[in-house]
């Protein structure tokens, strides 16, 4: 009878302590393993304290963004939020070139302002009856 990758030896001992991606193909071969007993096992907290054992803590700290020209950079939070709705602002109003010759060849449909009309009571009962059990149509 063919036994489990986690069923092996060793399989259930405690996971090692990672600081950085396993490098050869044994160690990545263990890494997965002690990550298979906490995902069979429907352990998301094991598995993802495994996922961070093996990545490392986070980097936390200031992020930096460069000014326009690229010669400046800076982290402070009114200066972060200057640039970044400088660069929404650049990406966002770009004028476009259109093609003024197609937009004429668009053909035009008639406009119906029967829509334009308030719908009566009548009319607004009569639908909400052909709702099925009252529930909106989506």
């Amino acid at each position: 009878m063919p036994t489990r990758e986690c069923c092996k030896p060793g399989a259930l001992d405690p996971p090692r302590q990672h600081t950085k991606m396993p490098a050869d193909s044994t160690e990545i071969r263990q890494v997965g393993m002690e990550l298979h007993i906490p995902a069979d096992r429907n352990n998301r907290k094991g598995f993802y304290n495994g996922l961070n054992e093996v990545w490392g803590p986070k980097k936390k700290g200031p992020v930096h963004l460069k000014s326009t020209d690229g010669m400046e950079t800076f982290s402070d939070s009114k200066r972060l939020v200057a640039r970044w709705s400088e660069y929404f602002q650049k990406l966002h109003n770009v004028p476009g070139d259109i093609d003024h010759e197609a937009l004429d060849n668009i053909p035009q449909r008639i406009t119906k302002t029967s829509l334009d009309e308030i719908p009566t009571m009548d009319e607004m009962a009569r639908e909400i009856a052909g709702l099925k059990d009252d529930k909106a149509p989506w």
